[in-house]
């Protein structure tokens, strides 16, 4: 059975993500192919091509060189036509989540989201999703084929690149009916300087402690004196104070960062299974009984609007010693 990853390029370089999926799919006995999109892709495909795979097929062109989905969908639209791959598998983000729907639509597949595992079910294949805080887990089968596969951020481990590689091959950008360019608009407020949540180092995230949408510039100047991304929780983006694309949890982005810090953030069960595999979990919070005291590693008891711009200068002075 033939598997498709395509991979996801961050800052120029292969996303840990996707080759953990590459992994993942090939310990499983599937004769798996990563594709790589871009421009001058050529050393970023030899990369790839010593993790475990069959092969690297390698689609060079400027059409590729923003992350719109449209050019590549088509293009896997066509190479599931063109050499028959019965599966689809990638490592979640929002450019992933967004190509995977076009991917179904292109193919009239289907499509499984936040597994955890795929696995051999006779002839086919099954997908695992944990549920439950991980307690718990479910089978989830396609109903049609190919199978689109989502994995959950995190959960595939690459492997070691190997002193051999494997071939790469070039191959043909699909044409794209696109009759106009799409515009992208800032909204305002947006964070821009942030890496993104799920390849961030470290993450300042706010909650609902804070009183205001303008109380979200002091979690981002405590981001920004750290180099870090800003995050927030669920409350904020269902009030409409910040974009989905910057929620952490289980329900947005599952992240993993060396120093996670939260600003006025409960810790119910979904922030937690979305936070629990960072490496520092710093908790600033006015109610020393709240869930994420609990389980963080610093707790501070105190009023966020006093103590983050004094850690933010603190970091900036200690960063000019």
């Amino acid at each position: 059975m033939k598997a498709l990853v395509p991979i996801e390029l961050i800052d120029g370089r292969p996303s840990p993500d996707s080759l953990g999926v590459l992994e993942r799919l090939a310990g499983q006995g599937l004769e798996s192919w990563a594709l790589v999109c871009g421009s001058s892709i050529q050393e970023v495909a030899q990369q790839v091509a010593r993790h475990r795979c069959a092969g690297v097929l390698i689609a060079g062109s400027e059409i590729f060189a923003t992350l719109a989905p449209e050019p590549r969908a088509a293009l896997i639209a066509d190479l599931i036509t063109q050499r028959g791959f019965a599966v689809v598998a990638l490592a979640t983000s929002v450019l992933a989540t967004e190509l995977a729907a076009q991917i179904a639509v292109h193919c009239d597949a289907s499509v499984q989201w936040a597994l955890t595992a795929i696995e051999r079910d006779g002839g086919g294949l099954r997908g695992i999703r944990a549920t439950h805080g991980d307690t718990m887990r479910t089978t989830a089968r396609w109903t049609a084929a190919p199978a689109v596969a989502l994995f959950r951020p995190h959960e595939c481990a690459p492997g070691e690149p190997g002193t051999q590689a494997a071939p790469v091959e070039a191959v043909a950008p699909a044409g794209t009916d696109l009759p106009e360019r799409v515009t992208i608009e800032l909204l305002p407020g947006a964070d821009t300087g942030s890496a993104a949540l799920d390849a961030a180092d470290i993450i300042v995230s706010g909650g609902r402690g804070l009183r205001s949408p303008d109380e979200l510039d002091l979690v981002r100047d405590l981001a920004d004196a750290l180099g870090g991304a800003v995050g927030v929780s669920l409350p904020l983006v269902d009030m409409g104070w910040a974009p989905r694309a910057m929620q952490v949890g289980q329900t947005g982005t599952v992240v993993s960062p060396r120093l996670y810090i939260a600003c006025g953030i409960s810790g119910q069960i979904q922030h937690k299974i979305g936070i629990e595999k960072s490496g520092l979990i710093v908790a600033i919070n006015t109610d020393k009984d709240a869930p994420i005291m609990s389980f963080c590693d610093l707790g501070i008891v105190g009023d966020l609007r006093m103590l983050l711009p004094k850690l933010a200068a603190e970091v900036r002075a200690a960063r000019r010693v």
